[in-house]
């Protein structure tokens, strides 16, 4: 577990499961509420960072069952709503209370986290920004895009790259 602190943003990225996927815990350190980024194996090592943490939600970046498996207990231990791309929803049983298209934003105290659709891994696939924070689930790796299925999926990839995320500020971290 590696821990970033930014005025009130706490950030936890978390290492789970076979696949040594990265979970996050963004905390509000003034309201001690709490985001969960997504849901992978080993959900006990994301609880055991959550402690007395107010959760308000789950959000899935896509909907690959390395970035799920958890998501079960992690429901049923918060109780917070889960947030995923209404194009990648169709896994999550039972259904996530909030689907989303991109665009919409969740606050933990006075901090916004926002939704940016980034399709191309998944065709639901969604990045999470807040203050200068973007968290990409697969849809950047490190070293490059994420994998893609088809010659179509990799352009779709390329073209949410070129689009919503290499215009952001050189200033933005990028957790992938």
């Amino acid at each position: 577990m590696s821990r970033i602190r930014d005025n009130e943003l706490q950030i936890d990225k978390i290492k789970c499961g076979r696949f040594d996927n990265n979970a996050y815990l963004l905390k509000n350190i003034t309201t001690n509420e709490g985001i969960i980024i997504d849901a992978p194996e080993e959900p006990e090592n994301i609880l055991a960072q959550v402690g007395d943490t107010q959760v308000v939600a789950i959000l899935i970046t896509h909907n690959h069952m390395d970035h799920l498996a958890g998501l079960e207990e992690l429901r049923l231990s918060t109780q917070a709503p889960v947030w995923i791309h209404s194009a990648d929803s169709a896994v999550i049983s039972p259904p996530a209370e909030q689907q989303i298209s991109g665009g919409e934003s969740i606050r933990i105290g006075q901090l916004e986290i926002h939704s940016i659709f980034t399709p191309g891994h998944t065709p639901g696939s969604t990045s999470y920004m807040v203050n200068s924070h973007l968290f990409t689930g697969d849809t950047l790796f490190p070293g490059g895009p994420g994998h893609s299925t088809s010659p179509e999926n990799l352009a779709t990839i390329i073209r949410s790259l070129e689009e919503k995320i290499f215009p952001l500020s050189d200033e933005v971290h990028i957790y992938p």
